[in-house]
């Protein structure tokens, strides 16, 4: 007799079978059979709820093997079904009036507020901001329209329901959106304070490499001396490589190289530590290899 583990075994099985889509993500597992895995749980899932954790997944290994379109797909389709659905054309009224509503809840926001800040609860809702989390370096790759309006999204969500961990993600993204889009300077450099404070109030050190590569890699060269950001950015992509998180790990260290050029390395010095770098990471790494940054590629153009 054949077992139908999703129907005997329900809860076993999805915890499993999530677990293992993990793991084989952060390890650099195969593609095809990781988004078969996730697959197996959004068609067998008994609520929305159950197929969150899948969703996450899967928008994270199609980006990661280069089906950038799909992963926005895939996204947006969750997205809808979790009540956050996004307009098909976006116009410049649509993003200034969402860049807008977002910076009147920042206005005034202080580094002391957050301490005292509550934390979310609600589990649909920390589940929804995973999603847009990992759908933000999607969105900015290859739906740059929609950007603004994610952030915006999960700004809100913060507001209504209490900081979660991907909060930090959110409020360094708008710090960036703030100073490439509008050039304020000044308010993005506090906003992105206030998300590297909110890792600490939140405990998402995991995370530090999503909120560093903007904030350390971009933002505070307006405000800090060039040299200040180069250990956030080594130590950011050092814990982004231990937890999986390959592209915005990879961000820190390219960033970090150029960071270290601009403060008077010598070229010869950062290309040896460049090779040191890619010997230690890429060759010991399978998702390095299957993975369409290619990343000695990636580091040579810090050079």
């Amino acid at each position: 007799k054949t077992i139908n583990y999703w129907k005997e075994h329900y809860n076993l099985s999805l915890s499993l079978s999530e677990e293992y889509a993990h793991a084989m993500f952060v390890k650099g597992g195969d593609s095809a059979e990781i988004i078969e895995c996730v697959n197996e749980i959004i068609d067998n899932a008994r609520c929305l709820e159950d197929s969150c954790k899948a969703y996450e997944v899967l928008i994270l290994a199609l980006y990661s093997s280069g089906k950038k379109l799909m992963a926005v797909d895939q996204a947006l389709t969750i997205l809808r079904k979790l009540n956050y659905p996004f307009p098909s054309q976006v116009d410049r009224q649509l993003t200034t009036d969402a860049m807008e509503t977002t910076r009147e809840f920042m206005t005034g926001l202080s580094i002391d507020d957050l301490i005292y800040y509550p934390l979310m609860t609600d589990e649909l809702s920390i589940q929804t901001m995973k999603i847009m989390d990992v759908s933000l370096m999607t969105f900015y790759k290859a739906a740059p329209a929609l950007l603004p309006l994610l952030v915006s999204q999960m700004i809100a969500l913060t507001s209504k329901r209490g900081c979660c961990n991907e909060s930090a993600t959110a409020f360094a993204a708008f710090a960036f959106l703030e100073m490439s889009l509008l050039g304020h300077f000044d308010n993005a450099y506090r906003i992105g304070m206030l998300a590297t404070s909110m890792l600490h109030h939140t405990g998402a050190s995991k995370l530090m490499a999503r909120v560093f590569s903007p904030v350390y890699g971009v933002i505070s060269l307006w405000r800090e001396p060039v040299h200040a950001s180069i250990d956030p950015l080594m130590a950011a992509s050092a814990i982004g490589f231990a937890e999986g998180d390959a592209d915005h790990a990879l961000a820190c260290i390219k960033l970090a190289h150029r960071q270290r050029f601009l403060s008077g390395l010598d070229l010869t010095t950062l290309k040896r530590d460049q090779e040191d770098f890619v010997k230690k990471h890429f060759f010991q790494s399978s998702y390095f290899k299957t993975s369409s940054m290619r990343m000695p590629c990636v580091l040579k153009a810090a050079l």
